[in-house]
């Protein structure tokens, strides 16, 4: 049983006799939502030629499936992923409607369904307080396929930093990384979490931590108020006496567990933070989140 997940095929958010009973308020709706944290989730819509452009006398003709009401069912039940494939750009020339002037299937609909910050709260959805703005301040809008498409699976997003004024070699520097998962889902895979100095030359010293992302849920199971989780990434730092004093860049690097993909950068976590620099190194080793500049002496 630890070995399967959940995949709904069906996804339409009203009740439909085609739905195995998995709308909201149903015994196997909720069984999704009380062990889906724990598991990798994926589904899609049904054909948008089915639901969409269905025969004129078909209960389902026209049928477009919400989205706010989807994102909500894929952030209640952690999905990681969504099929594309359904009810976004088909093309079925042996069906009733015109292939040369196809109707708008739902997740085209989405893109023209613009949402707000207030409604995503409205609806207890995870959104950042910048998601509406671009890095210069300035207001960005969003639409309903935009927000799915950057919360399935994992968001994460750098809180807080504490460590000293600068850094001593030869002795123990005490670090403090906060974050939150603004995702539908946790991490899964195995991914060791370091934080790296880099030097002037590109250097990169490695100090792994405990931290394990598995465990960076976006919210405590079972709330149903669905509070941000503030997660924690603790480490002292030893740095070697033999490290020379100077200016470093500070990075926190999350790399795949795997030898062969562990120094891949393609591989490495990036954080949603648009103000945090990504830095790949010259060697295409590191792919690293840049915290902040410290001084060593």
């Amino acid at each position: 049983y630890k070995r399967l997940s959940f995949h709904d095929d069906f996804i339409v958010i009203r009740p439909d006799r085609w739905d195995a009973d998995m709308h909201e308020g149903t015994v196997k709706f909720d069984q999704i939502v009380r062990e889906s944290p724990y598991l990798v989730v994926d589904g899609e819509l049904p054909w948008g030629f089915w639901s969409v452009g269905a025969d004129p006398d078909s209960p389902s003709a026209g049928w477009i499936i919400d989205g706010m009401q989807t994102a909500r069912r894929l952030f209640l039940q952690h999905y990681t992923s969504l099929s594309i494939i359904h009810n976004y750009k088909e093309q079925h020339p042996n069906n009733r409607f015109d292939e040369n002037n196809p109707p708008e299937y739902s997740m085209i609909v989405w893109k023209k369904t613009m949402i707000t910050e207030d409604s995503l709260r409205q609806h207890h959805m995870p959104v950042s307080d910048s998601y509406f703005q671009k890095q210069d301040g300035t207001k960005v809008q969003r639409n309903m396929f935009d927000y799915i498409r950057d919360h399935l699976g994992y968001r994460i997003e750098l809180q807080s930093l504490q460590l000293p004024e600068k850094l001593q070699s030869g002795k123990e520097n005490q670090l403090k990384l906060g974050l939150v998962n603004r995702g539908f889902a946790t991490v899964f895979g195995e991914h060791p979490v370091y934080f790296v100095l880099i030097d002037d030359k590109g250097k990169v010293s490695e100090f792994l931590t405990e931290a394990n992302p598995l465990d960076w849920q976006p919210f405590q199971p079972g709330d149903t108020a669905y509070t941000p989780l503030v997660h924690s990434v603790n480490q002292s730092l030893q740095l070697q006496g033999s490290m020379p004093a100077g200016e470093y860049r500070l990075g926190l690097w999350i790399p795949d567990g795997s030898e062969r993909l562990k120094y891949n950068p393609r591989y490495a976590l990036r954080c949603a933070n648009g103000n945090t620099t990504w830095w790949v190194s010259e060697d295409g080793k590191y792919g690293v989140n840049v915290l902040t500049t410290v001084e060593v002496k």
